[in-house]
């Protein structure tokens, strides 16, 4: 990036930074996690300076901001998964007990289909 881009971007930060994280804050309900998110998506914004320019740059940084947090919120979801078991029982004695919720599912087999020929209309 030129020196002209570099000191347009510089502006940018100064400006918005505040905003930005403020709206961070409220997207992530943590002052560090949002301070992560701001960085991660001037780093976004940055790369795309040239394409955006100084004009739709905090418009690109809020949907940026946005989808970053979205992304983050779904990886956190995903990864956050309780692998214990009830007190005194171990894990073989909760998975082998077919009235357990976590195992109705995997034992009942696929779904059954209808009978209905396609031909037949549906009230």
């Amino acid at each position: 990036m030129d020196q002209h881009h570099e000191a347009q971007f510089r502006e940018f930060v100064e400006a918005r930074w505040q905003t930005l994280l403020r709206t961070a804050i409220l997207l992530t309900g943590d002052q560090g996690r949002a301070e992560d998110l701001v960085q991660q998506t001037l780093v976004i914004v940055h790369r795309k300076w040239r394409t955006i320019g100084p004009g739709n740059a905090t418009a690109y940084a809020r949907a940026v901001l946005a989808n970053e947090s979205a992304s983050w919120w779904r990886r956190r979801r995903y990864a956050e998964v309780s692998l214990s078991t009830p007190a005194g029982e171990s894990a073989a004695q909760v998975h082998a007990d077919p009235a357990a919720p976590d195992c109705r599912a995997s034992q009942a087999g696929p779904p059954r289909r209808s009978l209905r020929s396609h031909s037949t209309p549906r009230p």
